[in-house]
């Protein structure tokens, strides 16, 4: 007797954490779905690029310090500014209220040719 209660007592507790974690990404699938909707992005792309003679590691190590979530775009560059005349060019995302702040902070950098927002 002991035995089947054990049983029929492991299996509500299985049905339970089942029902919680259908409940957990059903919420989290409409939550999505409502989000993507309702809220504009909080972050604007902005593209810096790096002076010619700019090796990458030296231009990776200053985006790095600059604190900023960026991507290397160098290699898939569509770009105003023409290969031979620039370096390194990198895709940076910066909150609404702080693009001035990162504008002066990267053209006061010497090594940076350009920064502009991405098309």
């Amino acid at each position: 007797m002991m035995k089947t209660e054990r049983n029929y007592l492991s299996g509500i507790g299985s049905g339970i954490i089942l029902f919680h974690a259908a409940v957990v990404i059903t919420a989290l699938i409409i939550t999505g779905c409502y989000t993507d909707k309702k809220i504009s992005s909080t972050t604007i792309d902005m593209v810096v690029v790096f002076n010619k003679d700019v090796p990458i590691a030296k231009a990776s190590s200053i985006m790095f310090e600059s604190g900023y979530s960026f991507s290397d775009t160098t290699k898939n560059r569509m770009t105003k500014i023409p290969l031979r005349e620039t370096g390194p060019m990198y895709n940076v995302k910066v909150s609404k209220d702080k693009i001035e702040e990162f504008s002066s902070e990267m053209k006061s950098i010497p090594h940076i040719y350009e920064v502009y927002r991405a098309d």
